[in-house]
């Protein structure tokens, strides 16, 4: 297991309210993690939402109390565990505090056991599976595209309600296939068939695949973030 992630501020935002984390080695129950979290555009402290939801999975995920908890029955349960005390986290820092008022994030995690894949997914980052020949989106997006309507508004995110309902997904994997997580300041700027063609076209190093990518969403126009993880 291999992966290489960045993340860029993009040509017209200020900062950069993205948040990675792309770790090969173990992590309190998980083998593997890989995370996306993209502080929602418009609202206050998205930069503070994103860093502080990964910190806070990371956290959790250490925690003996996971190992022995009635929740740890498998993924699903155990990402529902984790995932509700951030939101509850998060959701009472932005209600008390003034200054992260009304503060939330998109939030995709992905962890690898024995070939296959299990993932969580709020909001509109994205989890493609890559092959020589194909790209396949596995998320579907929570915005207002997805519910109908002409916009990227996100309709479901990390930390804007009491009580948050995330997507699950579980997926066998082949020894050629690759994963891309990425913030919708990639999927927004470049087209599904140019990022099959951008991977499998780079040079076969993975940090040089995630530059590229980068770069062609800043080419396109850059306007929002952008973060992409590699896993191989």
């Amino acid at each position: 297991m291999k992966s290489y992630g960045l993340t860029n501020i993009g040509l017209r935002r200020r900062k950069n309210e993205d948040a990675i984390c792309f770790k090969d080695s173990k992590i309190g129950i998980f083998n593997n993690i890989y995370i996306v979290a993209d502080g929602v555009g418009g609202k206050t402290a998205g930069e503070v939402a994103s860093s502080l939801a990964v910190k806070l999975f990371c956290k959790y995920a250490k925690e003996k109390d996971l190992y022995t908890s009635n929740a740890y029955k498998g993924y699903k349960d155990t990402y529902k565990y984790i995932i509700d005390r951030m939101n509850e986290q998060i959701y009472q820092k932005s209600s008390r505090d003034e200054k992260y008022f009304g503060m939330c994030t998109t939030f995709l995690v992905v962890t690898i056991y024995e070939k296959k894949l299990y993932a969580a997914n709020i909001g509109d980052s994205r989890l493609y599976i890559l092959g020589k020949d194909k790209i396949e989106k596995i998320t579907e997006d929570h915005n207002a595209i997805k519910a109908g309507l002409r916009s990227n508004i996100i309709t479901k995110a990390l930390g804007d309600k009491e009580r948050i309902e995330f997507d699950y997904y579980e997926k066998d994997l082949t020894k050629d296939e690759s994963l891309l997580l990425c913030s919708d300041g990639l999927t927004r700027m470049v087209s599904d068939e140019k990022i099959l063609e951008t991977f499998n076209g780079t040079e076969n190093k993975i940090n040089r695949k995630a530059n590229e990518l980068i770069k062609l969403a800043n080419a396109a126009g850059g306007v929002d973030n952008i973060s992409v993880i590699l896993v191989e």
